[in-house]
């Protein structure tokens, strides 16, 4: 019986062990964090301004925190002919494109911290209420003050 008693005793370390790494899991998964995000306007030549967005103009992603592409054939023709199909003709550059970039923030390092005790604290607990049920089953502890019934 010492033999299962100490194996418990290690396997309750190791659990113990394994909150930590939850604890950690936790801490960093809630890192704040900040990303961008962009609005886009066209002014033409002639004054019209616009969101390329909004209009038919192809896009190609080109990766996280970076402005899009947009095609410059269908801009073109959307300043010139305001349509963006015209794109076979061949028109000078009528336009200037500029990104704004607006900068985002995601959580704060209190809510981090809020997090990571709230999911230590609910871990401890799990782990307490199980050891105290190996604890009845095994000795007949009382399930709350651990003295013999």
């Amino acid at each position: 019986m010492k033999v299962f008693y100490r194996f418990l005793k290690v396997v309750y370390v190791l659990i113990l062990l394994f909150g930590l790494l939850i604890g950690w899991i936790t801490w960093v998964s809630n890192s704040p964090g900040n990303y961008t995000t962009y609005t886009y306007k066209v002014i033409c030549d002639d004054g019209k301004e616009f969101d390329p967005t909004s209009k038919p103009i192809d896009t190609e992603y080109m990766g996280d925190s970076t402005p899009l592409f947009f095609n410059p054939k269908q801009i073109r023709s959307e300043c010139k002919y305001g349509t963006a199909y015209y794109v076979g003709l061949n028109i000078p550059d009528n336009y200037e494109l500029i990104n704004i970039p607006h900068e985002h923030g995601t959580g704060s390092k209190s809510q981090q911290i809020q997090n990571t005790l709230i999911t230590l604290v609910v871990y401890y607990l799990i782990i307490e209420a199980l050891k105290r049920t190996f604890i009845y089953i095994f000795y007949g502890k009382s399930f709350i003050t651990l003295k013999h019934k």
